[in-house]
């Protein structure tokens, strides 16, 4: 009966960490530079959900231009809803308006996280 509280103690313990880790970083990110000498032309700005199971996630033109941090909440409303956040640093916009594509993971919710690859379009 010992053992069994202290493995639920470490699950707990674990699974705390893992969460304030994620939530006080707000996931990792990358920035790669598109083929073609880069496009910075940022009219549309299209997002990848990897893995995806019906979430959607809109970043605008207009924050790609302001350069700050922006914080998005995606929701997949179908069997199990949940949802999840995803960061964007100002320096992933600063990359994006450059011609960059810019990779970055969402919180964990549900046992999963999905990582976001985002590129500006004209």
């Amino acid at each position: 009966m010992q053992n069994q509280s202290r493995r639920q103690f470490l699950l707990i313990v674990t699974s705390g960490a893992v969460a304030m880790g994620v939530a006080a970083c707000g996931g990792g990110g990358s920035s790669t530079k598109d083929g073609g000498g880069g496009n910075t032309d940022c009219s549309t700005v299209t997002p990848t959900i990897g893995t995806n199971h019906g979430h959607t996630v809109a970043i605008v033109e207009a924050d790609v231009a302001a350069g700050t941090a922006e914080t998005y909440t995606f929701t997949e409303a179908g069997v199990g809803p949940h949802t999840h956040m995803l960061t964007i640093t100002a320096s992933m916009f600063t990359d994006l308006a450059a011609g960059m594509t810019v990779t970055a993971v969402s919180t964990t919710t549900n046992n999963h996280s999905h990582q976001v690859t985002v590129r500006c379009a004209g």
